[in-house]
């Protein structure tokens, strides 16, 4: 079905003339998000009559406008966080060439690293160099290929070694997986050059539809939330249903610290919008 939905999104995906170039949070969360807004859009579209035939809540209805908030975008996020999903799995097929286990064993080890540093980050940010945690994250965001992802275990290593008394047993860390990332980095760069990598342009191309997707997901959360936001402005319970789980996360700490400390306040503004 996944795959299905994704071909009924490409054109639209295809004929945007710009796009989102990473995604611009992890996919779990995006994919959780537009779940959670559609459902909620489904659910509040119509308004809550009482008894006595008097509005007690409006619905989404009231705020629906021809083309930017209609009656099927709860349909709609439903649909693209598959089709993002699928455009993702075939990016990850594409870029690693098929199966690879170790490949597969070096993208758990990544992600427990990066997971445990985004935790130390988030509980005891002036222990860690969060700006350059931050950049590591966004430039290896898209890591696929056996030679990305040997350099991002390098990085990534490098820095869970600088903090390994920490990190040791934190939410059951095994410091252990520190050194075995760097024997996968290892054995991730000898691979890439004993083996052709997948044509370069067939993973930009892949990348670029599953961006595209996430754009175009990425858009409806946006409308969504600004018209959830505007139509139940006296219902703040419900509105707290569809708030974003992300800014609750290390990249969201960071970017509004960030800002705090830039003292941005349209900025601000513009980053609550998102939803990130």
């Amino acid at each position: 079905m996944s795959n299905m939905t994704l071909e009924k999104w490409k054109s639209e995906a295809y004929a945007l003339e710009q796009y989102l170039d990473q995604l611009p949070a992890p996919l779990a969360f995006l994919v959780g998000e537009a779940v959670d807004v559609g459902w909620f859009c489904e659910l509040f579209w119509e308004p809550e009559v009482g008894v006595d035939g008097l509005e007690i809540r409006p619905g989404l209805c009231s705020a629906e406008r021809p083309r930017l908030f209609e009656r099927r975008i709860g349909t709609e996020l439903l649909e693209l966080q598959e089709a993002l999903q699928a455009a993702n799995a075939e990016y990850r097929l594409i870029a690693q060439g098929g199966e690879d286990e170790v490949l597969e064993r070096a993208l758990f080890v990544l992600s427990e690293l990066q997971e445990v540093l985004m935790f130390l980050a988030y509980e005891d940010p002036k222990a860690v160099d969060v700006e350059r945690l931050n950049i590591l994250r966004a430039l290896y965001a898209d890591a696929a290929t056996h030679s990305d992802v040997a350099s991002a275990l390098q990085n990534f290593g490098t820095f869970a070694a600088m903090h390994y008394p920490e990190v040791q047993g934190l939410g059951g860390f095994d410091a252990l997986l520190i050194k075995e990332g760097f024997a996968l980095s290892r054995k991730l760069r000898r691979r890439a050059l004993e083996q052709n990598e997948v044509s370069d342009r067939d993973t930009q191309a892949a990348l670029q539809l599953r961006n595209r997707v996430a754009t175009l997901l990425c858009d409806r959360l946006q409308r969504a939330r600004r018209v959830i936001r505007f139509a139940l402005r006296n219902h703040v319970d419900l509105i707290q249903r569809v708030a974003s789980p992300h800014h609750r996360s290390f990249r969201a700490e960071v970017h509004h610290s960030m800002i705090r400390d830039l003292g941005g306040a349209d900025e601000r503004g513009q980053a609550e919008d998102v939803a990130l």
